[in-house]
C-alpha cells in the first residue's frame, strides 16, 4: 500500500549529514503555513547535499506547504523550485543506489527505488503539477538495475526487475509518447540483458528502428544516440549466459545494432572485429552442435572483408574464440587445423611485414590450451599422443624464442593428462603419469607449473581407466601428503576420492563392492573434513556392489541406502535421490537373489509414498524400468506377470503424466521377464506384447519395436519349453526379415538367429538339428548382401547353438553333423585371419558333447581326438583351452559309447586330466569328472574299479563324491553279477549316511540309490537274508516317496 506524502516523518531514516546553515530537522517541525520564503529557499538549496536521508521527507513537507501556505499558492516560481528539487533529489538517490551496487552487501537504507516511486506517486496525487519527469523515472529504473547487482546470489532479482519495468513501460509510453530518450532505452536494454531476456532486447531494438524510420511522419521522436558500453555489455551478457541459442542471439543483436548504426542512432560502429569476436565466443560457450561451423563462417567472412576494411581484421582473440568453439565440441581435428591456419597467417604476415611484427596475429597460450582442451574432450584414441606432441611444440617455440607468450602452464598439462585419460589408450595411465612427473620437475624452477588438484584428479582418472587402481590410490595419498607438507592449494577434495571409488566399480570385479566400501569407510574416518563422503561417493559404492555380481550385493547396497537415510535426518543433502534407488535395485537384480524382484517392488512403493508426501521427486521411467529388469533377472515363476503389472500401471499413470508413457525399453524388459520366468505361456505373452507395440506404434512411432524387442520375443519362445517354440520363433524371425526390407536397423543379426536356433535346440526333437542348420544357412545367405553381419564374435554363439541343436536331436549322425559345422567355422577363420569368426572353447565343447550324446561306439575315439586337437591348438590360441566341461563331455562320450575298452580309455583320460591339474593347468576337478569314469566302468560291470575310484574320491580329499557317484558305483555292483553285491551295496549306503552326518553335501541316499541296492540284493545267493533286505529297502523307498508327496 502506498505511503502518503503527508505521513512521511524523519523517523524512517537516521540522519547521516546536514548543511550547518540549515537545520533540516527543525524545518520539518515548523507548523504548516508558517514557513517563510527565506526558510523555503534554504530548504530547497540545502538538498544540494546528496548525503542526507531527509531528502524525501523534506520534499513531502514542502509539498504540504505549497498546498496550504497562501504565500506560495499559485506561485510558479516555487512550483519550479519544487520540480527542480524533485529532479535533484532523484538523481542524488540514483547516484546513491549506484554506489550501493558496488558494495559487497545490500544497503540498510529504507529508501529503495520501489518506495521512492510510491512516494513520488503520492506527491503527484497531492500536487498534480509535481509529476516526475522522464529523468526521474530513469533514475528509478536505474535504481532497480543497481539492485540486481547487489543481490548477486539471488537469481530471481533480475527477473523481478524485468517485471517491474514491464509494469511501468505502458505508463511511460502513454505519458511520454515518442519522447523516451537514449538513457531510458539503455536502462531497459541493460535490465533485459542482465535477466537474459535477449528476445525482448531484439523487440526493443525493433521498436526503436520502427519509431525512427522514414515511414513514421506523425511526430518527430526525441533524437537518440546510443554509446558503445551498452552494446558491449549486451553482447558480453549473451556470451556469459551460455544458453543453447546464445550464438544465434548474439548474431541477431549485432545485426540490429548495425541497422541502428546506418539509421544514425549510434555513436560508434558496431561492425568491427571485436564485436564479431564476442559473437564467436557466444557460439563457443553455447555448446550448440553448429557452434564450430558458425565460428569458422564468421572468421572466414572477417578475413575476406579485412582486405578492404582493416577494422574487420580478426585478432588472435578472434582465432582463440573459434578454437574454443571447437574445443567445447571436442572436435580436435578442426581445432588442429585452425591452429595451423593461425600459424600460417602469422608466418605470412612476418614474411610480408618484416618491420611491423607487433601487429601480427600471434598464436597465444590460450590458443594452444584450447586445442589441448579439444583433445581432452575428443575421446580419440590418439588424443594423448597428439596433445603431447602439441605440448612439445609449445616448449620448443618458447625455448627457441620464436613465441615467448606460449610457455605451457598448469592448465596445459592438465588438458594433456585429461586427453590421455579419455583416450582409452592402453598406455594412458603410464603416459599421463610421465607428464605429471614432468610438470613436477619443471615446477622446481617455475611455480606456475605445480600440479593443482584438477591435475591430480585427471591423473587419477587416467590411472583408473587403465585399471591401475593401486597407482591411482598412491597418487591420491601423495596429494594428501603434499597438502600436509605445506601445499595449501591442495586442500583434499572429495572429487579425486570419488574418482578412485568409481574405479572400484570399473576395475575390481567380484571384490569391487568390498573394496569400494572399505575405501568409503577410510574417507569417513579421514582427518580431512573436506573428503567426507557425499551422494556421489555412496552412489559409486552401491554401483560397485551392483557390478560385482556378488551374492550379497543387494543386501550390502540396501545397508548403504539405510545409512544414507540416517544421515538425511540431519543433512537433507544426503537424502537418497531416484538414481540411488535405481542403483540399489540394480545391485539386487545383479546379485542373482531370488528376492530381487520383491525388493525392487518394495523400493518402488517407497519412492511413490515419499512423492505423495512431497519428500521425493516423482518416480522416473528409469526407476520403473530398473524394477522390471530386476524381475526379469530374478527368474521367478511370477516374474513375467509382475513385470507386466507394472507396465499396465504405467499406462494408467501416463494419462496424467506423459513422461511415464511406457517406452520400448520398458516393453523389452517386460518380455525378458516373461522369457526368464520359465512359464510355458511365456512365448505367447511376449509375442502379445510385441504385437501390442506394433499396433500402438501406428499412433506412437517412438514405440516401434526395435531389434532387441524382436529378439526378446524369440528368446521367450526359446525358453518356454513349448512344443511349438521352434515354429513360433521362425514366424517372428520371418516377420522381422520382412520389416528389415523397409528399415535397415531391423536387419536380423547373429544374436537374433542364435535365439531362434536355441528355440529348436531346446525342443529335443528328431528334426531340431536340421531345422537349426537351415536357419544357420539362411543367415549365411543374408551375409552375402550384408557382409558386416558376419564379422562379429556372435558367430561363435550362432554355430554353438546349431551344434547344440544337433547334439540334443538324438540323431545318430549328430556327432558327424556337429563336427562338420566346427570344421566349417575353422575354415572360415583360416581364410580370413582378421575375421572375428573364430571358434571358441564353447563351440568345441558342444561338438564333443554332440559325440557323447550320439552313443556310437566310435564316439569316445572321436571326442578324445577332438579334445587332443584342442590341447594342441590352445598353445597358440588360449581361447580354446579345454575346460572341465570339455573333459567331462569327452569322458561321457567313452561312458556312453559301449566300446569294450571304454572304462580303460576313460580312466586313462582322467589320469591325464589329474596330472594336468596338479601341474598348474587351471582346471578344478569336480565330482562329475569321476562320475563319468565310474559310469563307464559300471556299464562294463567292473565293480572293483568303480569302488576303487569311489575310495579315491572319499579319501583323496580333493574331489568329494556326491549322490551320483554312489549311484554309479551301485549300478556297477548291480551289473557285476557278484554274489556279494548286496553286502557291498549296504556298505555304500552306510558310507553315504556317515558322510551326510558329517556335513558332506548332496550324499544322502535317494530312491535311485535304494533301487540300485535292491538290484544288488536280487542277485545274492543268501536268499533268506536277501529277501528280508529287499522288503526293508522297499519300505524305505515307500517312506521316502510318502514324505515327498506330503511335502
Amino acid at each position: 500500500m502506498a505511503t502518503s506524502a503527508s505521513a512521511v516523518t524523519p523517523k524512517e531514516e537516521p540522519r547521516i549529514g546536514k548543511d550547518p546553515k540549515v537545520p533540516n530537522n527543525k524545518i520539518l517541525q515548523i507548523p504548516i503555513g508558517s514557513l517563510s520564503p527565506e526558510q523555503w529557499q534554504a530548504a530547497v538549496t540545502t538538498q544540494e547535499d546528496p548525503t542526507t536521508h531527509y531528502s524525501f521527507p523534506l520534499l513531502g513537507r514542502l509539498v504540504q506547504e505549497y498546498q496550504h501556505n497562501p504565500q506560495f499558492a499559485g506561485s510558479q516560481k516555487h512550483l519550479t523550485d519544487l520540480q527542480t528539487m524533485l529532479r535533484h533529489v532523484s538523481l542524488s538517490w540514483e547516484q546513491k543506489w549506484a554506489n550501493q551496487s558496488r558494495q559487497t552487501s545490500s544497503s540498510s537504507s529504507l529508501w529503495t527505488p520501489d518506495k521512492v516511486l510510491s512516494f513520488l506517486q503520492d506527491c503527484e496525487r497531492d500536487l498534480p503539477e509535481l509529476a516526475p519527469d522522464l529523468r526521474t523515472y530513469n533514475a528509478i529504473m536505474n535504481g532497480w538495475l543497481a539492485q540486481t547487482t547487489i543481490s548477486t546470489t539471488n537469481n530471481l532479482a533480475p527477473q523481478q526487475c524485468v517485471k517491474r519495468v514491464e509494469q511501468l513501460m505502458p505508463f511511460l509510453w502513454e505519458r511520454f509518447p515518442q519522447q523516451l530518450d537514449t538513457r531510458t532505452y539503455e536502462i531497459i536494454i541493460q535490465i533485459y540483458s542482465r535477466a537474459g531476456r535477449f528476445p525482448q532486447i531484439c523487440n526493443v531494438l525493433d521498436q526503436i528502428l520502427q519509431l525512427h524510420s522514414n515511414k513514421n511522419k506523425k511526430k518527430t521522436p526525441v533524437p537518440l544516440r546510443f554509446q558503445q558500453p551498452v552494446f558491449d555489455q549486451t553482447l558480453m551478457d549473451c556470451v556469459n549466459g551460455g544458453h543453447r541459442r546464445a550464438g544465434f542471439t548474439a548474431e541477431t543483436i549485432l545485426e540490429k545494432f548495425n541497422h541502428m548504426y546506418h539509421a544514425g542512432l549510434l555513436g560508434f560502429r558496431p561492425h568491427v572485429a571485436t564485436s564479431y569476436t564476442m559473437v564467436i565466443m557466444a557460439w563457443a560457450k553455447s555448446g550448440h552442435p553448429e557452434a564450430g561451423n558458425r565460428a569458422m563462417a564468421i572468421l572466414d567472412e572477417l578475413t575476406r572483408r579485412s582486405a578492404s576494411d582493416p577494422i574487420m581484421t580478426p585478432s588472435a582473440h578472434t582465432y582463440s574464440a573459434a578454437l574454443h568453439a571447437w574445443a567445447r565440441l571436442g572436435n580436435a581435428n578442426q581445432a588442429d587445423e585452425l591452429l595451423d591456419r593461425m600459424f600460417q597467417v602469422y608466418d605470412d604476415h612476418n614474411n610480408k611485414n618484416h618491420n611491423n611484427k607487433k601487429k601480427a596475429i600471434k598464436p597465444e597460450l590460450i590458443s594452444f590450451n584450447n586445442v589441448l582442451d579439444a583433445y581432452a574432450k575428443s575421446g580419440l584414441k590418439d588424443a594423448g599422443i597428439r596433445s603431447e606432441r602439441r605440448l612439445r611444440q609449445m616448449w620448443d617455440l618458447h625455448d627457441q624464442g620464436i613465441l615467448d607468450n606460449i610457455k605451457p602452464d598448469c592448465g596445459s598439462y592438465n588438458c594433456a593428462i585429461t586427453a590421455w585419460a579419455n583416450s582409452g589408450h592402453p598406455d594412458a595411465g603410464e603416459r599421463a603419469e610421465l607428464l605429471f612427473e614432468e610438470a613436477i620437475q619443471r615446477s622446481a624452477t617455475d611455480s606456475t607449473l605445480r600440479p593443482d588438484i584438477m591435475q591430480y584428479t585427471s591423473l587419477i582418472n587416467a590411472l583408473v581407466k587403465t585399471k591401475k587402481l593401486d597407482r591411482a590410490t598412491m597418487v591420491l595419498g601423495r596429494m594428501c601428503a603434499d597438502y600436509q607438507n605445506g601445499r595449501e592449494d591442495l586442500v583434499p577434495s572429495v572429487i579425486p576420492f570419488n574418482a578412485v571409488l568409481h574405479g572400484f566399480a570399473q576395475v575390481e570385479g567380484r571384490d569391487a563392492g568390498h573394496k569400494a566400501e572399505a575405501f568409503l569407510r577410510k574417507m569417513q574416518h579421514s582427518n580431512f573434513a573436506s573428503v567426507a563422503p557425499d551422494m556421489i561417493s555412496y552412489s559409486s559404492v552401491i554401483d560397485a556392489w551392483a557390478k560385482s555380481g556378488h551374492p550379497q550385493a543387494g543386501i550390502k547396497a540396501e545397508a548403504l541406502l539405510n545409512e544414507l537415510e540416517t544421515k538425511a535426518s540431519t543433512d537433507p543433502a544426503m537424502r537418497p535421490d531416484i538414481e540411488i534407488f535405481c542403483a540399489v535395485i540394480d545391485a539386487w537384480a545383479k546379485s542373482g537373489h531370488k528376492a530381487a524382484g520383491y525388493k525392487a517392488d518394495h523400493f518402488l512403493r517407497m519412492v511413490e509414498t515419499r512423492h505423495e508426501q512431497n519428500l521425493s521427486k516423482r518416480p522416473s521411467m528409469r526407476l520403473y524400468t530398473c524394477v522390471v529388469d530386476a524381475w526379469a533377472k530374478s527368474s521367478q515363476r511370477d516374474a513375467g506377470a509382475r513385470a507386466e503389472r507394472i507396465l499396465r500401471e504405467l499406462e494408467e499413470k501416463s494419462a496424467g503424466n506423459p513422461d511415464l508413457m511406457p517406452t520400448v525399453m520398458m516393453y523389452n524388459s517386460t518380455m525378458n521377464a516373461w522369457a526368464r520366468s520359465g512359464q510355458n505361456n511365456a512365448g505367447f505373452k511376449a509375442e502379445e506384447l510385441l504385437m501390442e507395440m506394433i499396433n500402438k506404434s501406428k499412433q506412437r512411432p517412438n514405440l516401434k519395436p526395435n531389434l532387441h524387442a524382436y529378439t526378446s520375443a524369440i528368446d521367450a519362445w526359446a525358453k518356454s519349453g513349448n512344443v511349438n517354440a521352434g515354429e513360433k520363433a521362425n514366424s517372428i524371425l520371418n516377420a522381422l526379415i520382412a520389416e528389415s526390407r523397409h528399415d535397415f536397423d531391423l536387419l536380423p543379426t547373429a544374436e537374433v538367429y542364435t535365439s531362434a536356433i536355441d528355440a529348436w535346440a531346446r525342443m529335443v526333437q528328431a528334426n531340431s538339428g536340421e531345422r537349426a542348420e537351415e536357419l544357420l544357412r539362411q543367415f549365411e545367405t543374408m551375409t552375402l548382401d550384408h557382409p558386416e553381419l558376419a564379422n562379429t564374435t556372435a558367430i561363435d554363439s550362432l554355430y554353438n547353438s546349431a551344434i547344440n541343436a544337433w547334439a540334443k536331436s538324438g540323431d545318430p549322425n549328430a556327432g558327424d553333423k556337429a563336427e562338420e559345422l566346427l570344421n566349417e567355422l575353422e575354415a572360415k577363420s583360416r581364410s580370413n585371419p582378421r575375421s572375428r569368426m573364430r571358434p571358441g572353447v564353447e563351440v568345441y565343447t558342444s561338438t564333443v558333447n554332440a559325440w557323447a550324446r550320439s552313443g556310437l561306439e566310435i564316439s569316445g575315439e572321436k571326442a578324445e581326438k577332438l579334445l587332443l586337437h584342442m590341447e594342441a591348438k590352445s598353445k597358440q590360441n588360449p581361447r580354446i583351452q579345454p575346460n572341465i566341461r570339455t573333459y567331462t563331455a569327452a569322458l561321457n562320450a567313452w561312458a556312453r559309447s559301449g566300446h569294450p575298452e571304454a572304462g580303460t580309455r576313460a580312466e586313462k583320460l582322467l589320469r591325464r586330466l589329474v596330472t594336468n591339474s596338479q601341474n598348474g593347468q587351471p582346471i578344478a576337478l569336480k565330482a562329475a569328472v569321476y562320475n563319468s569314469v565310474i559310469n563307464a566302468w559300471a556299464k562294463q560291470g567292473n565293480a572293483e574299479r568303480c569302488e576303487a575310484l569311489l575310495e579315491e574320491m572319499v579319501f583323496g580329499g580333493t574331489t568329494p563324491p556326491d549322490v551320483i557317484s554312489f549311484g554309479a558305483v551301485l549300478d556297477g555292483l548291480a551289473r557285476s553279477g557278484n554274489a556279494n553285491a548286496g553286502e557291498k551295496a549296504d556298505k555304500c549306503l552306510d558310507m553315504m549316511m556317515t558322510l551326510h552326518s558329517q556335513g558332506v553335501p548332496n550324499v544322502k541316499p535317494n530312491v535311485v540309490c535304494y533301487k540300485m541296492a535292491r538290484r544288488c540284493w536280487q542277485q545274492s545267493t543268501n536268499s533268506a537274508y536277501a529277501r528280508r533286505r529287499i522288503v526293508e529297502l522297499n519300505n524305505i523307498m515307500g517312506q521316502n516317496q510318502g514324505a515327498r508327496v506330503q511335502r
